[in-house]
């Protein structure tokens, strides 16, 4: 646990450091512009660093009220339209302009109210592609145009529809003109409210071919979006282009294959028979003058195309992040419930695109940005709630606008942004203050000398580049003072900073080594903690030496507990160490922290322990007790069971046993630990038990051994008549071979069978001749 409360403390220096390194600021100015927790001390008595962190502060930091400015102006509505959805003057996105003041941290919080209009303008283009491969799809919209108009004017009545179609530019090797009917772009119907007009275009619209898959989709498009008069967008509507194609399209680059080698330049070349004049002249647009087209004027882009290249199109709808969105096209799909389906989305979310200046944060609440929609209630106000925070001081007598726009739309929330970036003692001086000399003025506690006057108090006299050079340690060095974070140069004379020392604070008193205190308990220090860094080398005190102070004169730290010979009287005390140099009695160093260790000597530790083991195993009295009885340093006891005091980490501790009257035995181990040189005693809570003989043990052995040489008597009786037998048949058969008589004949051997005569058969023999 104190491994962990020291580490914490050190990680809370740290930060504290990191913390103080924010507000660094060399003027009221510069200070408040870093955070909105630093603050400035005025006071002209003040030493020390003057911007600090509001949350680090002392009460006796600063002699005078800090300086610590912060916005009270409320923000100001320059102007705020009702919400309405009159034709004549629409407004959906209140307040439309404001004016806030913020400084660099501090968040200014406002709502902004969204509300669509009933009966909003809207303007719709078809942009099809009239290659020979869309004529089913071409059919399709053709039957379905008296639809288009009954379905979107369930939505409002005040919409308009047009119609353009696009193939390839007629050049090879996209397009053989002599061949094929193609052209990049041809307007066929401005935007209108006449149902009739825009049947009969459709059902006139010829298709066209070309020899590849990619087509003029882009250069269409540009045309679409750039020619406002001639294609009739109002200025105040919801504009949507929806794109129909199978293929992909060409980009820039592809142009200059045809010799449409000049740049895109984002203008209308409609000429009077409704085609692109300069289709061989100008390249492909690119995808980004797409995206800075469409979102200039505010149309959304619907990619209406076929399954195999969605992905081509959905890739090229993120890039233009404007709202563009990406739809299946299918041969027997309803192209206006896509549509009608298309502009609910776009009528049931909002997305707000945000335009800032760098430096300036702006959240919204719910997040209605590029990435995420909000969700509209209709009839009623959607609030979203703005926060907008600076990081830094913004350029004066700049435009700094903040714009959040609904997508899709022309109106704008527009929000001018200024800076608290001067303190309030800054705006009153006080010239020829006698803090500085008589010769400067005190602004926020520092001296601003006057001409021919330099040095934090204006003491110094002339130029101060003059008296620079003697703040150089070589001539030839470009810094003051070893550098402005060591130190400052004062009419010729260096002042150094914390940390930093010499006649031109080149030395550094951290360079110092660093070494861990005695016994290892804390953070490492500079010279160990007993000596002082000078000139970036160590001063010891009288008691210690060595690079770092480390090592002790002294033989203190090399004596035992309990003992008055340095090493045990087996070694010799180097830096506070132990170097064991004694053999024991089999020829083996000693060893241990304090060479206490050896192969005989063992059992006379743990007789030299026992009576302090017994007194704090009793609970007759507690462990500071025992320590001050037997004038016990540095002790650790630990109470352990058995399972843990056979654990691998104490292995290396001595084993030792105290036999009670009782009989049982407490069990403890003995170390002393190199690393802060004190002595661990583990003990095991449960007395060890005597060992007592078990008479059935004994009974069951004494039984077992019985049956065991009964068994191994009858086998051995076994075998033997075994052997005896079959040697006495081979003797009698050898007998009766040199005897010479019969050997296959039995005396007393009997046939299994018996013969019997019928007295029957020999007459019937008779008959049976008689007979024939």
């Amino acid at each position: 646990m104190s491994i962990i409360i020291k580490v914490t403390l050190a990680i809370l220096i740290y930060c504290a450091g990191c913390e103080a390194a924010k507000c660094d600021g060399k003027t009221c100015a510069q200070c408040i512009s870093e955070s909105v927790e630093c603050v400035w001390c005025p006071a002209a008595a003040h030493t020390g660093p003057r911007c600090q962190s509001s949350n680090k502060l002392h009460p006796s930091w600063c002699s005078e009220k800090v300086d610590s400015p912060m916005s009270n102006k409320p923000k100001e509505i320059l102007r705020n339209d009702s919400i309405t959805a009159d034709p004549k003057k629409v407004v959906q996105v209140a307040p439309q302009e404001l004016k806030i003041s913020v400084r660099p941290g501090q968040t200014e919080t406002f709502t902004i109210k969204y509300k669509p209009a009933k009966d909003y303008p809207l303007d719709v283009y078809y942009l099809m592609d009239a290659s020979y491969t869309m004529r089913n799809t071409l059919k399709l919209l053709k039957e379905q145009g008296e639809q288009i108009y009954k379905r979107l004017n369930k939505f409002t009545n005040n919409v308009r529809l047009g119609v353009g179609t696009f193939i390839e530019k007629p050049a090879l090797p996209f397009a053989d003109p002599n061949i094929h009917y193609a052209y990049s772009f041809k307007h066929h119907l401005n935007l209108t409210t006449q149902r009739d007009s825009f049947e009969k275009v459709l059902k006139n619209v010829r298709t066209g071919a070309n020899f590849e898959a990619p087509e003029a989709g882009l250069d269409a498009l540009m045309q679409v979006m750039a020619c406002k008069e001639e294609i009739g967008w109002r200025k105040d509507s919801r504009k949507i282009i929806v794109l129909c194609t199978d293929a992909t399209y060409h980009s820039a680059g592809d142009g200059k294959i045809v010799g449409a080698a000049k740049l895109n330049d984002m203008e209308c070349h409609l000429n009077e028979y409704g085609t692109n004049a300069v289709e061989l002249e100008q390249d492909y647009p690119s995808v980004n003058q797409i995206r800075k087209i469409a979102k200039r004027e505010n149309i959304i882009v619907i990619f209406n195309v076929k399954n195999r290249v969605i992905p081509e199109y959905k890739a090229l709808a993120e890039r233009l992040d404007t709202g563009a969105e990406v739809i299946e096209l299918k041969e027997k799909s309803n192209i206006v419930e896509t549509i009608a389906g298309v502009y609910m989305r776009k009528l049931d979310n909002v997305k707000m695109g945000i335009s800032k200046p760098d430096n300036v944060r702006v959240s919204l609440k719910p997040d209605c940005t590029i990435q995420d929609t909000c969700q509209v209630a209709h009839g009623n106000d959607t609030l979203i709630q703005v926060s907008v925070t600076t990081d830094a001081c913004l350029a004066k007598g700049k435009s700094n606008i903040i714009t959040i726009k609904p997508d899709g739309l022309p109106e704008t929330v527009k929000i001018n942004i200024q800076t608290v970036c001067e303190c309030d003692c800054e705006k009153r001086p006080k010239p020829n203050a006698i803090e500085c000399s008589s010769s400067g003025s005190l602004v926020c506690g520092i001296c601003e000398c006057n001409p021919n006057r330099f040095g934090d108090t204006c003491d110094c006299i002339g130029s101060s580049t003059k008296h620079s050079d003697k703040c150089k340690a070589h001539p030839e060095d470009t810094v003051l003072c070893s550098g402005i974070d060591r130190g400052s140069c004062s009419c010729g004379k260096c002042t150094c900073n914390q940390f930093y020392s010499g006649d031109f604070c080149e030395y550094d008193e951290r360079a110092c080594p660093k070494r861990a205190p005695p016994k290892g308990h804390g953070l490492p220090l500079t010279c160990s903690g007993h000596g002082k860094c000078v000139k970036e080398k160590c001063e010891c005190s009288q008691d210690y030496s060595g690079d770092a102070c480390q090592c002790p004169l002294r033989d203190d730290d090399c004596r035992a507990p309990y003992s008055e010979k340095v090493c045990s009287g087996n070694g010799i005390c180097q830096c506070g160490e132990c170097n064991c140099t004694t053999l024991d009695s089999q020829g083996n160093l000693y060893h241990g922290a304090f060479c206490e260790n050896c192969h005989d000597c063992d059992g006379n530790r743990c007789k030299e322990l026992e009576k302090y083991v017994l007194c704090v195993y009793s609970n007759e009295t507690t462990k500071e007790a025992c320590d001050e009885k037997f004038q016990s340093k540095d002790t650790y006891v630990f109470f352990v069971n058995k399972t843990e005091i056979n654990e691998p980490k104490y292995h290396l501790a001595k084993r030792c046993t105290i036999l009670r009257d009782d009989g049982k035995s407490i069990i403890f181990k003995h170390r002393y630990y190199k690393k802060d040189k004190n002595l661990h005693i583990i003990i095991q809570k449960e007395l060890e038990e005597p060992d007592r003989a078990n008479m059935w043990i004994a009974i069951g052995s004494a039984i077992g051994a019985i049956i065991l040489i009964g068994l191994l008597t009858a086998i051995i009786w076994k075998v033997a008549v075994d052997i005896y037998d079959a040697r006495e048949y081979k003797r009698f058969n050898k007998l009766l071979d040199e005897s010479g008589d019969a050997v296959n004949v039995n005396e007393i051997y009997k046939a299994p069978t018996a013969n019997f005569t019928n007295p029957m058969f020999k007459r019937l023999s008779r008959v049976t001749s008689m007979v024939k």
